[in-house]
């Protein structure tokens, strides 16, 4: 018997063990998964990729009982890896970012309620010019991004000793898949003997382009 052959009758024999049609199985479906976005996706390439291990199988004449149940392990792990992700992997982004803006200690913070990050881009305080940055800042998941409320200055030196004022103010925001949004908010800006309180107003989020 040459070398060849007896490489074959090995790998045969290897492909034959149940044990080792589960570890191919459970590979398949691992790279599968890793590598196809959608759950249509995924499920094309399992049959595809399964398909091609069945092949194999036949053509290293394996018996059809072996067959069937490697066919089987690699459904039934893709099964399991869905289930997984399902139960613990984060869904994906709602249709427009879920973000709040909420005062902090000398400091407005817009609150990152998303399971992905977001990038913010730029501001526009009290209908005035947008002010859209050269590179966007990141907030994390279950992060946020502040605005120093010092750069209110103007706004509050309108309201003068005692009095309160609502003012406008966007956010330009970039989701998933490089999606433009838009949000609206209604900054109250309170003074009483010259002490200045913030309080905030959540008018929505919706897509637009700045």
């Amino acid at each position: 018997m040459d070398q060849f052959a007896y490489v074959l009758m090995k790998l045969e024999i290897a492909l034959a063990d149940p044990a080792t049609q589960l570890g191919i199985g459970f590979l398949v479906a691992a790279l599968t998964y890793a590598n196809f976005g959608t759950i249509g996706h995924r499920a094309v390439s399992v049959v595809l990729l399964s398909g091609t291990f069945v092949a194999a199988l036949v053509v290293l004449r394996v018996q059809p009982a072996p067959i069937v149940f490697g066919y089987s392990v690699v459904l039934a792990s893709w099964l399991v890896m869905l289930g997984y992700r399902i139960a613990f992997v984060a869904p994906p982004p709602s249709s427009v970012p879920d973000v709040v803006l909420l005062p902090g200690p000398g400091q407005l913070q817009l609150h990152n309620r998303e399971p992905v990050p977001l990038r913010i881009w730029g501001t526009r305080l009290a209908g005035g010019k947008a002010v859209v940055e050269a590179a966007s800042r990141i907030i994390p998941k279950d992060g946020f991004y502040y605005f120093p409320t010092a750069d209110l200055e103007r706004e509050i030196k309108k309201v003068g000793i005692n009095g309160e004022t609502l003012t406008p103010f966007e956010t330009y925001l970039e989701g998933a898949g490089s999606q433009q949004f838009i949000a609206k908010f209604l900054l109250r800006i309170a003074v009483s003997d010259g002490r200045v309180s913030f309080h905030t107003q959540q008018l929505g989020v919706e897509r637009g382009s700045w």
